[in-house]
């Protein structure tokens, strides 16, 4: 009797202590398989290949179709298959599964958080969004891990104090907007 409550004591408070600590995974996507079933591409399936900004090549995958709706979908780098970003949620029109699959991601706007990477594997960018314009906190680092600029954004337009640092962590401009 006393083992197990012992056990019960140690699972109840891993339950509680895990998340605070921060050894939890971080919460996955609900899928439904129905409407993932009937998607316009198959789950991990490209969907669109794209430059970014610094002329690497990356590509998004289908990753299904969430409990409410949204699609869900992760990019990767081409070159040696490293994630671009976290999985990220998009809402799509209800027609998407006769639009034609070129013009998806035109159609869709993403929502909620994003997180991008760098192809080294440190973070490049966390933000939110909001029906497929920043909205709120961006942040955004240099190759070596060191903040390069932070600000907010309020429907996709800069707002309020933002701020830029060289790649040794010096300060180098400050913008009100």
């Amino acid at each position: 009797m006393r083992k197990t409550m012992r056990l019960l004591s140690v699972l109840f408070l891993s339950m509680f202590v895990t998340p605070i600590c921060g050894a939890a995974e971080p919460t996955s996507h609900q899928i439904n398989k129905k409407a993932t079933a009937r998607a316009i591409w198959k789950i991990g399936q490209v969907t669109k290949k794209d430059i970014d900004s610094d002329k690497k090549h990356f590509e998004t995958k289908f990753l299904g179709i969430t409990t409410q709706g949204l699609y869900l979908a992760q990019e990767f780098y081409t070159d040696g298959g490293k994630k671009r970003s976290d999985p990220y949620l998009s809402v799509c029109p209800s027609e998407i599964t006769t639009i034609d699959k070129e013009k998806f991601w035109k159609a869709c706007k993403m929502t909620g958080s994003v997180v991008l990477w760098h192809k080294n594997g440190k973070k490049y960018a966390e933000g939110l969004y909001h029906s497929g314009k920043p909205h709120g906190l961006l942040t955004q680092w240099h190759e070596k891990g060191q903040k390069e600029k932070e600000g907010h954004y309020q429907d996709g337009k800069p707002q309020g104090l933002w701020i830029q640092w060289d790649e040794n962590g010096k300060e180098v401009s400050r913008q009100k907007f």
